[in-house]
């Protein structure tokens, strides 16, 4: 599988350059950003003067810059509705493709959404226990809550510290009596610094409304090809989690609106993926 813009390219060869670290008391607003060359692959020994940052239009001044691996603390949710029941051997197998491949020190909890809407109690990086959690836990069918099983998700992670990540395997088709709102999500998600990974497989569908959700997150989206070996898919997945700069720079007008946030970089034909947008509240999170 070649994943598009917002998917996960090339190889990964971590350089450490580390600038100045993030400090607490101070409300430094967090833009992680993956960098992909004209060629597709990831820049992964980029500095932070190679960088550039605007909120609603103004250059900011950097001033905390990582591009060390650092660990992740995160939700997958897995789509176990009637409509993904006919590819339900496909998800059990993704579900244990992700577990293998996350690093040590990562720590995710697993959730299952369809008759129920389920979240296993611990952050863990246990191999050995999500294993357990897919063979008994995922029960499939009924209707797909999407986007209140996002908002439950977002909830699991709200008081946790470091890299939060929230990944969602499903057909993103949001049915049900408590659907919820996509709107309001984008605000949570902006609100709770997360960055959204949302995963699909082409025999199933794959709706816009949760790649767009992702996309504006400054995560992405991944469709998986029929076949495809789903080791090498998550493996290349934390790659990419694992190879993003984390940038910071402390806003000018805490006014508890949304600012569009834009970033670049000076090597030429390279692309970037960082969240789109925040909410300048006076928090620190």
């Amino acid at each position: 599988m070649r994943l598009a813009l917002a998917a996960i390219v090339g190889l990964c060869g971590v350089v450490v350059q580390q600038a100045t670290p993030f400090r607490g008391g101070v409300r430094v607003v967090p833009i992680y950003a993956s960098v992909v060359g004209a060629d597709g692959r990831r820049l992964t020994n980029l500095t932070a003067r190679d960088f550039t940052v605007f909120d609603n239009g103004v250059q900011q001044t950097i001033a905390a810059f990582d591009s060390q691996p650092r660990p992740l603390v995160g939700v997958a949710m897995w789509d176990v509705s009637e409509s993904l029941t006919p590819h339900q051997h496909r998800i059990r197998g993704a579900a244990v493709a992700f577990a293998e491949a996350m690093w040590p020190g990562d720590r995710f909890r697993f959730g299952t959404f369809g008759t129920e809407v389920v979240f296993s109690p611990h952050l863990t990086g246990d191999m050995a226990l999500l294993r357990r959690i897919v063979r008994e836990e995922f029960w499939f069918g009924g209707p797909t809550p999407l986007w209140s099983t996002v908002e439950q998700g977002l909830a699991t992670i709200a008081g946790e510290t470091g890299e939060r990540i929230m990944v969602v395997v499903s057909d993103g088709d949001a049915q049900g009596a408590r659907a919820g709102s996509r709107k309001d999500l984008r605000v949570e998600i902006q609100r709770g610094d997360v960055a959204l990974y949302a995963i699909g497989f082409a025999e199933a569908g794959f709706k816009n409304d949760l790649r767009g959700l992702a996309d504006d997150s400054g995560g992405g989206s991944a469709l998986v090809k029929k076949g495809a070996d789903l080791n090498v898919e998550f493996r290349s997945i934390f790659e990419d989690l694992h190879s993003r700069y984390l940038i910071g720079f402390t806003p000018k007008a805490l006014d508890g609106v949304e600012h569009t946030l834009e970033v670049r970089v000076k090597t030429r034909g390279a692309r970037v993926r960082a969240r789109r947008s925040y909410i300048a509240t006076g928090a620190a999170q």
